[in-house]
């Protein structure tokens, strides 16, 4: 119930909230519940591991040669496997196995928790579940969004100041320019909807097929997560943010949850 709380008022949050205050440190409240069986209470948990954490991060960063590979990702591995090592060589000893059991390993086997298994998806969400939002597909809001982050990873693998490059190896990128040029002010959907339909003269069949596979994307949605052998549950994905934020600043004079979707949580709050 816990989760399902925080959950709610995350979905209220952004609802209402300019987007500036959805910060990653406030979704990663959703996370703290499943958490407090191994830990404890957060209130009970100190942050000093976490600041050692990233210190040992910036070291680490510093000392790496990537030798072709990916730099970030063989930071994060090196410092993982190191983790791991530390965990084992903790829980190898009796002393360890006394203290803190069930934090960092399974309380029944005395398995370590961790993995070096990076990330996996699992359980798909059944079309029950995914009934329950009014949105089967990417709202505009949210392939705005998708169109964004793909252009700023583009930027960044090939460099934002070589153009020439980035809308050579990306189609998605060339539309997006194109679109800078004609049609400043409109929505990245909007403008897909231009080219597939009044504009199509303009643009290669590859171009046009892109625009098309956009337009007409559908998801799927899982319900779990893995990371390093850490399982993470997804809010769902009737609890998406749709739609831009009721108000875009702080002050408004109207009620805060005037015009917010409906839920049992806003409804107890309200009254």
């Amino acid at each position: 119930q816990l989760s399902r709380d925080i959950q709610e008022m995350i979905c209220i949050w952004e609802g209402v909230l300019p987007l500036k205050t959805c910060t990653f440190i406030l979704h990663e409240i959703v996370d703290l519940v499943p958490f407090i069986k191994h830990f404890g209470p957060p209130m009970g948990v100190s942050e000093f591991p976490g600041e050692r954490a990233v210190g040992a991060l910036i070291k680490r960063k510093l000392q790496c040669n990537s030798g072709g590979q990916s730099f970030e990702n063989m930071v994060v591995n090196r410092h993982i496997r190191f983790e791991l090592r530390k965990i084992n060589s903790f829980y190898s000893s009796e002393r360890g196995k006394r203290e803190l059991n069930g934090a960092c390993t399974y309380s029944e086997t005395g398995q370590c928790i961790y993995n070096g298994e990076c990330y996996d998806l699992s359980k798909l969400e059944s079309k029950t579940i995914q009934s329950k939002s009014k949105h089967n597909i990417l709202t505009d809001y949210e392939i705005d969004f998708l169109i964004d982050t793909l252009v700023i990873e583009i930027e960044q693998k090939y460099g934002a100041e070589n153009l020439d490059l980035c809308m050579q190896k990306s189609i998605v990128y060339k539309l997006e320019c194109q679109k800078r040029i004609r049609h400043k002010n409109l929505s990245y959907m909007g403008w897909l909807r231009l080219v597939v339909s009044t504009e199509r003269e303009h643009f290669s069949a590859a171009e046009l097929l892109v625009a098309q596979n956009i337009l007409s994307f559908k998801p799927t949605f899982n319900r779990n997560a893995m990371i390093c052998g850490l399982p993470f549950q997804s809010r769902g994905s009737w609890r998406r943010e749709t739609e831009p934020p009721k108000s875009t600043r702080y002050g408004a004079t109207n009620p805060v949850l005037k015009g917010s979707s409906s839920s049992d949580l806003h409804h107890t709050f309200r009254e």
